[in-house]
């Protein structure tokens, strides 16, 4: 969750963020792909080349600058995302490395009255979508609880069937609706409740 004094921070900037957006994702691209080369693998160079991946990018990062990070607001975007990183393999030791050349980039690119104060915020924004990925563990209900806003979650996960069935059963329990409850398989599609009605 964001704090107050960081959503009247990004409500204030979001203006001048939609205004530099494609700005910042060119030098983004720039910095992460000479930083850390490694990363390429996961983009597609025709998107690149044609500035396809630029703008789709600099959509999401307005749409999260404008929703406040509310995962539930961005939920359809949230659920593409998500569904190209499980098929490409991206690990959780990515996010990090996007947070900071994003960071930089947004230094570089909006430069003028940018403060330490602006920065932070946006740190934090962008730290709601990888706060989590370090943990390891069992995924259980006490987690759930502690780490979800359950009540307006959409939640998606995606794994072996022992854990799917585990983490969809804690959903249930801690009264997830079942049409907030997404999931993907690694191969072939089984049953992870024995009844619809589950």
């Amino acid at each position: 969750m964001l704090t107050e004094a960081t959503i009247s921070i990004i409500k204030e900037i979001a203006p001048v963020v939609a205004e530099n957006a494609e700005a910042v994702t060119r030098c983004f691209y720039a910095k992460i792909f000479e930083g850390n080369p490694e990363v390429k693998a996961f983009f597609y160079r025709s998107h690149q080349h044609s500035g396809g991946q630029q703008k789709a990018l600099a959509h999401a990062i307005f749409a999260c600058f404008t929703r406040n990070g509310n995962m539930v607001a961005l939920g359809p975007a949230v659920e593409l995302i998500a569904q190209k990183h499980c098929s490409l393999g991206v690990g959780s030791e990515s996010y990090p490395i996007v947070g900071k050349h994003l960071l930089v980039a947004n230094k570089e690119v909006m430069v003028d009255g940018a403060t330490d104060e602006i920065f932070e915020s946006i740190a934090e924004l962008c730290d709601v979508f990888g706060r989590n990925y370090d943990m390891a563990g069992t995924v259980s209900s006490g987690y759930l609880r502690q780490s979800t806003d359950l009540e307006n979650a959409i939640c998606f996960f995606c794994g072996p069937k022992p854990f799917m069935q585990s983490v969809y059963r804690n959903l249930k329990q801690l009264g997830v609706d079942k049409s907030s409850i997404r999931f993907e398989f690694f191969g072939p599609r089984q049953k992870v409740v024995d009844s619809e009605n589950e």
